[in-house]
């Protein structure tokens, strides 16, 4: 891994607050040593925040390490630190980012399934430094995400960015009705409208997401129901076949995107995609979490927060010095709250666009991790779709069974989830 190792570089800072100066490189002589483990994309703010947050606080001394880049090496390093985490050693903090299951994988996850990292006993519940916080209660934070970071009613994981998908439609055409995303299949298939129908092909991204979360890990119970997601996917195939011969339309005004990805709005609006049973649920991406090995957690949390509240801008300010680190922490997911979404898209998107995001945003219920098994459900829909609108003879028969052999599938990969 690469490290690197701050000693309260920014003097200017450290004469501002009438500190001694700047020590050698190496002097730790009676700090807190807390060490940062994160990913190469998070990297320059991740170095920026204990860089600055050391220029303030000449009792730490951050060593922040970095994931290589290289595939090969990264499987490497990975390995090593998992096996140290098992053996009840490690870092202090863990800035990491998650599995999304329709962007291409190539990177090893250091905790490939959260949910079971949570039950392991490796991660330090945070809870009495939450209610020892202020931001819990002031900030724009959209604590419906807070839930997938729980286990056993205790906060392990703090949630630093999301995502999920919304469909945007114009606001003089045809408008989408239904409250579950089967609703809006049957909409797409029986209605005259080809644009819709068309923009509708593109549901099979939120195959995985039509039924999550999938496992109760406290109950020890598989939610997932096969039949009712193969029913799912069965009628999505049905509104594939409704009109493929159709001619494909160009500058549809319909659309269904990652909020991520969003380029424009003008006249649409935007509806956030439920599941099967109606919920408005957000994936998260990046997170931030607390080893139990670490003999400083206080002090790690107070890292970890950081990447969401304003000490470091109220601590620039006082020596006229600027930052940009604030739920600015994944440069492709979606802030976590509602304050730093505006910051974000302040100089990129308009304020109609801004706004119709918040609004979006502001229905989430809940949030959950992706695992391997929702890239696997996400890969099956698209096989299908790639069969059906290739120009290929289909037996619908046959597509059927491949929908309800992938559920299966995914049922028995989700129990095998749950007891390793």
């Amino acid at each position: 891994m690469k490290k690197k190792r701050f000693i309260a570089l920014l003097c200017v800072g450290a004469l501002a607050l009438g500190m001694a100066g700047c020590e050698e490189k190496g002097e730790s002589w009676g700090k807190k040593e807390i060490e940062v483990v994160t990913e190469p994309a998070f990297r320059e703010l991740v170095d920026s925040a204990a860089d600055q947050i050391m220029g303030f606080e000449d009792d730490l001394d951050i060593t922040v390490t970095v994931f290589s880049t290289t595939a090969e090496k990264r499987e490497r390093e990975i390995q090593k630190l998992q096996t140290e985490i098992m053996a009840g050693k490690g870092p202090d903090v863990y800035i990491l980012d998650t599995v999304i299951e329709n962007e291409s994988v190539s990177n090893t996850a250091l905790f490939t399934n959260p949910y079971k990292t949570m039950q392991s006993g490796a991660l330090a519940p945070l809870d009495e430094y939450m209610k020892e916080d202020s931001y819990w209660e002031n900030s724009t934070y959209k604590k419906e995400l807070l839930e997938a970071g729980q286990y056993e009613k205790r906060q392990y994981i703090i949630p630093f960015s999301c995502d999920y998908f919304v469909f945007c439609e114009p606001a003089d055409g045809e408008q989408m009705t239904g409250t579950t995303v089967g609703e809006w299949i049957q909409q797409a298939e029986s209605s005259q409208n080809q644009e819709l129908w068309q923009a509708m092909q593109a549901i099979s991204a939120t195959a995985g997401r039509w039924f999550v979360p999938a496992v109760d890990y406290e109950a020890q119970e598989v939610l997932f129901s096969k039949d009712r997601w193969t029913e799912l996917a069965t009628a999505y195939i049905s509104m594939l076949e409704q009109r493929n011969e159709e001619q494909w339309l160009e500058n549809n005004p319909y659309e269904i995107s990652n909020i991520n990805h969003i380029l424009g709005t003008e006249n649409r609006q935007m509806k956030f995609i439920p599941d099967q049973d109606g919920k408005k649920l957000a994936a998260v991406r990046a997170y931030g979490a607390v080893s139990m090995s670490s003999s400083y957690k206080k002090e790690a949390y107070q890292f970890l927060m950081l990447f969401l509240n304003d000490t470091l801008e109220v601590e620039r300010e006082k020596i006229n010095m600027g930052t940009m680190v604030r739920g600015h922490v994944d440069p492709e997911g979606l802030p976590v709250q509602e304050s730093a979404i505006r910051t974000k898209l302040e100089n990129s998107a308009s304020p109609e666009l801004i706004d119709s995001i918040c609004s979006t945003f502001s229905e989430i219920e809940g949030s959950y991790f992706v695992t391997q098994v929702e890239h696997n459900l996400y890969s099956a829909v698209g096989n299908l779709q790639s069969q059906i609108i290739g120009g290929e003879e289909t037996d619908e028969n046959q597509l059927r069974q491949e929908a309800a052999a992938a559920a299966e599938k995914a049922w028995k990969d989700y129990r095998t989830q749950m007891a390793e």
